[in-house]
């Protein structure tokens, strides 16, 4: 399984944000497809597993990622509307 390290980080945010983790909250957080038997194997795994320490370098870094993803979100968002305008503009012609 690829994504194990990657769910298990997802877990530890998700209980750092004061929630537990659940299939529901990692599939809402999580920035990729993923599977309901690799998520629920996950789990298992981080209930049994001690806590995960990542250090400042590597909060930040998921941070980054995090405002990344929202920017190009955000930008993918104005291109979307500048050419949904630019269609109707055409229809109307």
């Amino acid at each position: 399984m690829q994504n194990t390290n990657y769910l298990l980080m997802l877990c530890q945010r998700i209980n750092q944000m004061g929630k537990k983790p659940s299939v529901a909250l990692i599939r809402q957080y999580a920035d990729r497809s993923l599977g309901i038997p690799e998520i629920v194997k996950a789990l298992q795994n981080w209930k049994n597993a001690p806590p995960l320490n990542m250090d400042e370098k590597q909060q930040e870094e998921v941070i980054t990622i995090e405002q990344s993803l929202e920017a190009r979100v955000t930008s993918l968002e104005n291109v979307v509307a500048k050419l949904t305008a630019q269609l109707e503009s055409l229809q109307k012609a």
